[in-house]
């Protein structure tokens, strides 16, 4: 399966499942002919996704902790 089709398919931006690719080993693809194999895109775009989503969630959780400090007005000198 390409990257184009696993991407619409999935509707998902193809950018996306391109970054994922790169985690798929080169000879569990080797006889597909420069496609991938369905489950092995399925598996490093799920390993994709949740790693974007633990990075951004690191964030959140941060700005949180600092939302949380100014509406309890910890600090400084009003």
């Amino acid at each position: 399966m390409s990257i184009t089709e696993f991407a619409r398919n999935y509707q998902i931006p193809t950018s996306v499942v391109y970054n994922a690719s790169l985690r798929v080993p080169y000879e569990d693809r080797r006889e597909y002919d420069g496609d991938y194999p369905h489950d092995a895109l399925l598996a490093a775009t799920t390993e994709e996704l949740t790693s974007r989503n633990a990075f951004h969630q690191e964030k959140i959780d941060r700005n949180n902790t600092y939302l949380k400090a100014l509406s309890e007005g910890c600090g400084g000198s009003g």
